[in-house]
């Protein structure tokens, strides 16, 4: 390809450097906003339009190698643009133009209209195989070709008017190349609805399937059922190819006509997970293509919970996908709203909406999320969760038993993996709690049928020392001194089960017992040990070995890592590990055996505080001092900083020479600046000029400035920030605890 040197430099380099400037000579210079250039030399010289007919032939190539439509839409022009438009009908490429917007534009519009709606005896089939001077419309033609294309010349303008009217003729002549639409605002459609069909009007190499694709990248629906299907009838297989593909692009409105004329039993799931682009999908998956259905069914498994038992290959091969398959896609997609179309077509909307709450908690856990991710996942949870509340409480609402069983009914596919053979029931209340859907666990319903479990035949109303003394004298409940809720109770069903077997009843005697365990460490605690073992020290060790026994009775219920996660295990485990030091120091050391038996003392006292969270009262309060427990530890690390500060600095002033006892010296940079929050302000000491003390007036300063930061400053905050946190907390804190009741009433049976 020769490239005119009057366009480039070559600077004495192998490669050409663009020169933008134009010449004196009139030639158009180069359009410095475009990166790159196709140089076309068809062997002329200072003429414009080589570049048209392999122009018109490139888009038409690249738009089948994308498979992609092309289209040439005309909007004034001059004599190029006629050429350029008359190639582009060689290539195939259909023509939109733009009528009223003037020049070539408004002379390919007026030829149309002229040959396709004069009334003209000829027909319009024979003009292609007519001489077009012999036509009566070609005249008309040729002086519209005249108003539009001026040229100075004789000669010039009769060979260009010749060569214009030739290609305009050829142009117009063809209904199935050329469309029209006007800016003069007496169009009935969209300007993009007009170049669809355009598109679908001038060119048959698009099937009906490729058309519906067409609309799905264009997000327009409407163009699908006015164009497409209402002339159309596609197979279920491309309903379901249609489905697959508005679901990847996240276009509703096309989903929903896919999904109206398709049938689930022909989708693959398989490619709908392999052509996804969500980053949580490409995460999940590391990275890979999806290869198998069995690694879509492990996901989404452990998203789930191991609750979940599905066998999605034999599902798909049998043609039993379903609604809600799609709609876990969309949830693990963050197409939310797909999925919100999706969960009205599933059958089981609640539970539905619950599993993607537990899916988007999931995700939020997973080491690929950023914080903001991690945000917007809990975010997503929480919408799913209010879609769930919403239904429960129309469900509510209009019947409140049939809501009740609705929550006890069972989820499809879901199991109690901890029961015997690992199929036990397990409820849409187990799922909203496996879900952590605080609000939904709250809701009244829920309420009420944690309130039936814990009560079980008894009335609800029933009074704890009832309870007590029924506890403690069977023989009173056989004489109505309790009142059951259930009439079989004292007919079918006798009073004895009916009370022991209650979860309530279960929770006292556990209670009672747990008491009489503290007066036996106590008493064991504070008396001196014999040489020889006491009963009183084989009782209380038997005790502690059974409550090992039963800490491991509630990891093989659950699994390690969600018992240790819990607050009130690792207390357990703590006190546990003081005791067993105690017994182990038993016959070689009893003081350090004693100390350890203290320490394990204080933990196994504060473990009867787990217990009072099920009460309506002291629960909520315990949520709020776990919340400020956590605000302390930060206040005692910045404490922490500023005690050893000030600790060194009167250790440096005060003992210029230092000490020779490095452990008294670490105890006195402690104890003095900690205890001068109290009011023992030491001053004694620093003062005295004695057992190698020195007197320094900056003692006092550091002192006062010193109680100014502790005593006004950060006590403050402390107090500012147990007092924010207070006022959060106590707005959710009903609501915390009714969540966390269902743990609590699950412990206790």
């Amino acid at each position: 390809m020769v490239i005119p040197p009057d366009i480039i430099d070559t600077d004495g380099a192998d490669d050409y450097i663009v020169n933008y400037a134009r010449d004196k000579s009139g030639i158009v210079g180069l359009d410095q906003s475009h990166t790159h250039f196709v140089f076309v030399d068809n062997g002329t010289s200072g003429q414009f339009g080589a570049e048209m007919g392999l122009r018109a032939r490139l888009e038409a190539a690249v738009g089948n190698h994308v498979n992609a439509p092309v289209i040439t839409i005309v909007v004034q022009g001059g004599p190029g643009t006629i050429t350029t438009c008359h190639e582009a009908y060689r290539a195939g490429t259909p023509i939109l133009t733009l009528k009223n917007s003037g020049q070539a534009a408004d002379l390919l519009a007026d030829a149309y209209d002229l040959w396709w709606k004069k009334d003209d005896p000829c027909s319009r089939e024979t003009h292609k195989e007519t001489p077009f001077q012999g036509l009566p419309v070609l005249h008309e033609i040729s002086e519209l070709v005249s108003k539009y294309i001026p040229a100075t010349r004789s000669q010039e303008k009769r060979s260009l008017l010749e060569d214009i009217t030739r290609k305009t003729i050829d142009i117009v002549r063809s209904k199935t190349s050329m469309q029209v639409f006007s800016l003069d605002g007496e169009n009935s459609i969209a300007f993009d609805y007009a170049i669809f069909k355009c598109i679908l009007q001038c060119t048959d190499k698009y099937t009906p399937l490729d058309q519906l694709k067409m609309c799905v990248r264009w997000h327009r629906a409407d163009l699908a059922r006015q164009e497409v299907l209402s002339r159309q009838n596609l197979t279920p297989e491309e309903y379901s190819e249609i489905l697959r593909v508005s679901l990847v692009a996240n276009d509703v409105d096309m989903a929903r006509v896919a999904f109206d004329g398709g049938d689930l039993r022909l989708f693959k799931l398989l490619n709908l997970y392999s052509d996804a682009t969500s980053y949580n999908l490409k995460s999940l998956f590391k990275h890979q293509s999806v290869h198998t259905i069995e690694k879509i069914n492990e996901v989404v498994g452990q998203l789930i919970g191991d609750n979940y038992v599905d066998d999605l290959p034999r599902r798909e091969a049998n043609g039993e996908l379903t609604a809600r398959d799609l709609f876990i896609w969309a949830v693990i997609s963050n197409n939310v709203d797909m999925a919100e179309y999706l969960w009205t077509k599933v059958r089981r909307p609640v539970e539905c909406a619950l599993m993607a709450t537990k899916i988007c908690n999931s995700l939020s856990e997973e080491a690929f999320m950023s914080s903001e991710q991690v945000e917007e996942q809990k975010a997503f949870g929480r919408e799913y969760e209010q879609w769930a509340l919403g239904v429960l409480q129309l469900c509510f609402d209009d019947n409140p038993k049939k809501a009740k069983d609705l929550m006890l009914s069972q989820p499809r596919l879901f199991f109690d993996r901890n029961s015997s053979g690992g199929r036990g029931r397990f409820t849409c209340v187990d799922l909203a709690v496996v879900a952590d859907a605080t609000k939904f666990v709250a809701h009244p319903s829920l309420q009420d049928i944690l309130t039936d479990r814990w009560t079980g035949d008894l009335d609800d109303d029933t009074p704890a020392w009832k309870i007590i003394l029924n506890i403690m004298f069977p023989f009173l409940m056989y004489f109505g001194f309790l009142d059951f809720e259930n009439e079989e109770v004292g007919k079918t069903k006798s009073y004895f089960n009916a009370f022991y077997r209650t979860t309530v009843v279960k929770f006292w005697i556990r209670m009672m017992a747990y008491v009489a365990f503290l007066m036996l460490y106590v008493d064991v605690s504070i008396h001196d040990m014999p040489p020889m073992v006491t009963w009183q020290e084989v009782l209380l060790f038997i005790w502690v070995c059974t409550m090992v026994l039963d800490e491991g009775r509630q990891i093989a219920r659950t699994n390690f890592r969600e018992w240790v996660q819990d607050g009130w295990n690792q207390m357990d485990f703590v006190m546990i590990v003081f005791y067993m030091t105690s017994v182990g120091f038993r016959f070689s050391d009893v003081i350090v055996s004693k100390q350890f038996m203290g320490l394990g003392g204080i933990i196994f006292f504060l473990r009867l505080l787990n217990a009072c969270s099920i009460n309506e009262d002291l629960g909520p309060l315990l949520i709020m001092i776990r919340k400020m427990v956590i605000d302390i530890i930060l206040f005692l690390f910045i404490l922490f900083v500023a005690m050893i500060g000030f600790g060194v600095a009167y250790q440096a002033i005060v003992y210029p020479h230092g000490k020779e006892d490095w452990a008294d010296t670490i105890q006195t940079m402690i104890t003095w600046p900690y205890f001068q929050i109290y009011g023992e302000l030491f001053l004694e000491d620093l003062t005295a000029a004695e057992d190698g003390r020195t007197v320094s007036s900056l003692s006092p300063l550091l002192l006062a400035l010193y109680m100014i930061i502790s005593n006004v400053l950060l006590l403050n905050l402390l107090i500012a920030m147990l007092s924010d946190t207070y006022s959060k907390v106590k707005e959710n804190s009903m609501e915390l605890w009714r969540s966390q009741r269902y743990e609590s009433i699950v412990e206790a049976e």
